[in-house]
């Protein structure tokens, strides 16, 4: 049986393998890792910028991307948690 399924929002020949599907499920979850250390590190540096309203604008875009692109992350880790 293939581990494909109408609820996955692409389809791609490699994920109607378990093995694969399982390998998408961790780079998701390794991604979401990389954008969270990435926050962390941003947070950190711009505490020590002079310019605090650069340094405010950067928070805010950090903040944005790591809202969008970590529950993307989590979709997609739901998704393929949800085709095992």
């Amino acid at each position: 049986k293939s581990s494909y399924s109408s609820s996955f929002p692409i389809y791609c020949p490699l994920l109607q393998s378990t093995t694969m599907l399982c390998f998408a499920g961790c780079a998701a979850a390794a991604c979401k890792a990389a954008l969270q250390g990435a926050y962390l590190n941003v947070i950190i540096n711009t505490k020590s910028m002079k310019d605090i309203d650069y340094a405010n604008e950067l928070n805010r875009k950090v903040d944005e991307l790591v809202d969008e692109y970590t529950a993307k992350a989590d979709k997609i880790y739901d998704l393929v948690v949800g085709q095992m």
